[in-house]
């Protein structure tokens, strides 16, 4: 699997938390995603229509993580695992 292949079905259980210049993030669960797009949608070009909703730029930083905070729900791991999307 290429990152040009991955679905959001592949990666269901992981969150996109996504940084902005004008200082706003956000984590978003990819199980929503999903929900609302298909999970046959492909990562990248859901990637590149990403807009802040503060400033309307395209994200500083996009970043797939496991856990994006203490109890949060996803894969559950202790660490959280950081994968740059973009």
């Amino acid at each position: 699997m290429t990152a040009a292949t991955v679905t959001l079905a592949d990666i269901i259980d992981w969150w996109i938390e996504v940084h902005c210049a004008c200082g706003r993030s956000a984590d978003v669960p990819v199980r929503m995603l999903a929900q609302r797009h298909g999970p046959s949608s492909r990562l990248p070009p859901f990637v590149a229509r990403l807009r802040c909703q503060v400033c309307g730029a395209k994200p500083l930083t996009v970043d797939l993580v496991d856990n994006p905070q203490a109890g949060a729900p996803g894969t559950g791991y202790a660490a959280q695992v950081r994968r740059p999307v973009a």
